[in-house]
């Protein structure tokens, strides 16, 4: 069985089962033969205050547990009942703790619109924070499939607006770190003298700032890992 795709757990390009199909004879044999389809089965376990059953969360870090939760949801959108399934998929999916971190940290498109589609103030928490902190890395964040998401351009729009703050504020930062100048250094009125060691400190802190500035180790860096060593020097 080749290991599913989270990402494609978009709502837009991910088919679900029709409920019809769940009378046709799809999916796996339940008892008595009967006809049964495992993401119908689940939503009717929700309506009844019944937990679903999802795939083992060990399995490929979680890939298939999160795949049937994300195809409960959709399943329950097709029928205009996702709030009968938002607060167990959001619940169960919590629950996986780091390893849902770490999906959300590879795939932060998807999720941002799962978040909002869950309506889980959480996830979309984590995912715009990864979105924001890459948008203007070239080629980190998707943005042609976050156009295509059903709430992609509410995400594009507040990327765009978040990742201009941050990168204001970071120029404050690097403006500030450039011109800090410690009290004790300031007119001094008090008895006694500067120490030697902390005026070569702050030239030393100064002179490494310019570095970082000449070489583009800011926060204007086209790189990831240079962003990691503006944050360092932070």
């Amino acid at each position: 069985m080749s290991k599913p795709n989270i990402e494609q757990t978009s709502k837009k390009s991910r088919q679900v089962p029709s409920f019809g199909a769940v009378f046709e004879g799809q999916g796996i044999a339940g008892p008595n033969n009967l006809p049964y389809n495992k993401t119908y089965d689940n939503l009717f376990r929700c309506m009844y205050n019944i937990p679903p059953v999802f795939a083992s969360d060990k399995d490929e870090n979680g890939a298939y547990f999160i795949l049937d939760a994300i195809s409960l949801l959709q399943a329950a959108e097709s029928l205009r009942a996702a709030r009968c399934v938002r607060i167990v998929v959001e619940s169960y999916l919590l629950r996986l703790g780091k390893t849902l971190w770490f999906h959300i940290e590879r795939h932060p498109e998807t999720w941002a619109d799962i978040a909002i589609r869950l309506e889980s103030p959480g996830i979309f928490r984590e995912a715009i924070t990864h979105l924001v902190g890459r948008f203007d890395l070239r080629g980190s964040v998707d943005k042609s499939f976050l156009a295509e998401q059903e709430n992609g351009e509410f995400i594009l729009e507040m990327c765009t607006r978040k990742a201009a703050e941050l990168q204001d504020r970071k120029l404050r930062v690097e403006r500030r770190l450039i011109e800090f100048f410690p009290p004790k250094m300031i007119h001094i009125d008090t008895e006694g003298e500067v120490s030697f060691h902390l005026i070569s400190k702050v030239m030393q802190i100064r002179c490494q700032i310019t570095i970082f500035l000449m070489f583009r180790h800011i926060h204007r860096s086209n790189t990831l890992a240079d962003r990691r060593s503006c944050c360092l020097l932070h």
